[in-house]
């Protein structure tokens, strides 16, 4: 099973470039850990860089989080924080 960073994420959830949006799609569909540090970071990215809303963070988040593949390190902390 691998660990997924920030990177992965950004694209699965910006779709801002075809083809690593495609690479990210097929890694999320393989079993992967998922660690606090990079849900941290992702959302640090999110709202610094790309300006986007709190609200539009923790949605995008949560349905990450709900994806079978996903096995987030600490889930209910992560559950939690995006409440």
């Amino acid at each position: 099973m691998r660990a997924i960073d920030t990177n992965v994420i950004l694209r699965y959830l910006r779709r801002d470039d075809d083809r690593q949006a495609k690479l990210a799609d097929q890694i999320l569909a393989t079993p992967c850990i998922l660690p606090v540090t990079v849900l941290l970071e992702t959302v640090w990215v999110l709202e610094s860089y790309f300006e986007v809303a709190r609200g539009d963070i923790a949605g995008s988040l949560a349905e990450l989080l709900d994806l079978e593949t996903v096995i987030c390190e600490d889930i209910a902390m992560a559950r939690w924080s995006l409440e």
